[in-house]
């Protein structure tokens, strides 16, 4: 949440030696942001005397402005993030501490949405009175995004005219998450601005090593929400009663008094994804003679609850290193291809659900293997050629998405009726389809014609994902365990429903 005692002014002298003022926000651990331009600018004096300023410290005033407490020289140096033509940001290090101290601001990783309502604060001219400024608060709804660029409205007409400049670099909050930081006024338009985009920065390897110190405190902060999320609905599933509980604990080699909840911590806190899947797998087998012919309804019910229990657990896989690197990219992607480096590409459905904070759902196929389980959720364009036409193409993904019939002759048609339909299974299911597809295909869909139109129309309904991609970008995993043998685990459970052949001796 905006809070005005963390902001700074930041000055920086011209060649014609007068102060120019811009505003900064601490983010926790030193660290400063701001825009670009405030500090590194066209006809900067070639000593710029820069400095930081907490005006808005308690017991602040004019008369103090010469005390340590409240001022700070830094230099060139201590701008650890300096950007360049297409990031306007600036991350500045404090080059000494200071006797209060800043939270760590929480950093948005995902865009915010069209018409969401934010809110900022700077040190504009306008807020002028005697000899200091004053901080003033500014308001509106986010306009656009194109990224990286962050368009707000606001009802005050703010240009350099009206006395707003001093603006730029003024954190931009939705809620309590910082997503942007002000760059400058429309030149043609007087109640916007243009922000930059927090999300945007994360691909940036400088930004990562400017805020390293708040990366692991972040990684802690994501994995503790996931986690409180999967505690909650593993907690919910065991109040269905379906999964014996004295013969669980045994299992898992628990005192019998162990709580449902003190049990769903267990497994998300204390063991590996694989060996709680496993220990379901156990629990199933030993239940199997007694139920599955004598009580075939309890024995559904059990496999019910434990495939949920145990997709859920699937989520706690996902590497947090890798999640904190990748999830800005899988978030805000506005197209519609994506690729991952993974060694089995079922596992894609574990990411697309972390993202989405949903259960991930497989099934099994032809091969008794774990897949996603929706029937139109993965399709292997794998005969594709490049002498394939555009109609050839695009009714293939229309027979699937309709399951049959006859598609329209004519490209714009065809992606109109592909659009409203993806748009409404995602309505409908909450999750994007996605179509699992060879790097060669995906080459082949970005050649096509039709294909910026396609994105504009599909973005965020459909995803084309090849999983065959080698991603340089991180050392992590995406999975913390073996991804083939956890959902071979996963396909275990499955199998549990068909029964078990009798083979003759």
């Amino acid at each position: 949440m905006l809070d005005a005692q963390w902001m700074v002014q930041i000055y920086a002298y011209d060649a014609e030696d007068d102060p120019c003022i811009g505003t900064g926000y601490c983010i926790g651990n030193g660290l400063i942001l701001t825009a670009r331009h405030v500090v590194l600018f066209d006809g900067r004096h070639e000593n710029p005397r820069l400095k930081l300023v907490w005006p808005e410290q308690k017991f602040y005033s004019e008369v103090k402005q010469a005390n340590a407490e409240f001022t700070m020289s830094f230099t060139d140096e201590d701008i650890v993030f300096k950007g360049n033509s297409d990031f306007d940001i600036a991350v500045i290090l404090c080059p000494k501490s200071t006797p209060f101290n800043p939270p760590k601001t929480n950093l948005a990783r995902a865009n915010p949405k069209p018409t969401t309502q934010w809110s900022s604060r700077g040190f504009p001219r306008a807020g002028k009175e005697g000899s200091i400024r004053t901080d003033l608060g500014i308001s509106g709804t986010i306009q656009g995004i194109h990224s990286p660029r962050i368009e707000l409205n606001t009802p005050v007409q703010v240009n350099q005219e009206n006395g707003w400049a001093g603006l730029s670099g003024a954190p931009v909050f939705v809620g309590n998450e910082l997503v942007a930081v002000i760059t400058e006024d429309f030149k043609r338009l007087e109640s916007y601005l243009l922000s930059h985009s927090i999300p945007s920065l994360y691909k940036e390897p400088a930004f990562h090593q400017a805020v390293g110190i708040l990366k692991q405190a972040s990684i802690e902060e994501i994995t503790e929400k996931l986690c409180e999320k999967l505690i909650r609905e593993i907690e919910h599933t065991f109040k269905s009663g379906k999964i014996p509980f004295p013969e669980l604990n045994k299992v898992l080699q628990l005192d019998i008094k162990v709580t449902n909840s003190e049990i769903a911590k267990y497994l998300i806190n204390d063991v590996s994804a694989g060996k709680a899947i496993g220990s379901f797998f156990k629990l199933a087998t030993e239940l199997e003679a007694k139920w599955s012919a004598n009580h075939p309804e309890l024995w559904e019910n059990f496999l019910t609850d434990v495939e949920q229990v145990c997709c859920w657990l699937l989520l706690k896989s996902v590497n947090p290193d890798w999640w904190f690197e990748y999830e800005s990219r899988i978030v805000n992607n506005d197209g519609i291809t994506n690729q991952f480096s993974l060694d089995n590409a079922a596992y894609v459905e574990v990411i697309i659900s972390r993202w989405l904070l949903k259960l991930p759902q497989y099934s099994l196929n032809k091969a008794n293997e774990a897949r996603p389980s929706h029937d139109f959720d993965v399709l292997l364009f794998d005969a594709a050629s490049q002498d394939a036409s555009d109609i050839q193409l695009l009714s293939e993904i229309y027979k699937d998405l309709r399951r049959g019939g006859e598609p329209p002759q004519n490209v714009e048609k065809l992606l109109k009726a592909i659009e409203k339909t993806a748009r409404s299974t995602h309505q409908d299911l909450g999750k994007p389809i996605y179509y699992l597809v060879t790097q060669e295909y995906l080459e082949l869909l970005k050649s096509r014609a039709w294909f910026a139109e396609a994105e504009m129309q599909l973005a965020s309904h459909l995803q084309f994902i090849c999983c065959d991609f080698k991603s340089d970008q991180t050392d992590h995993n995406p999975c913390s365990e073996d991804q083939d043998l956890l959902l071979e685990k996963i396909a275990s459970i499955l199998r549990m429903r068909n029964p078990k052949r009798q083979h003759n001796a």
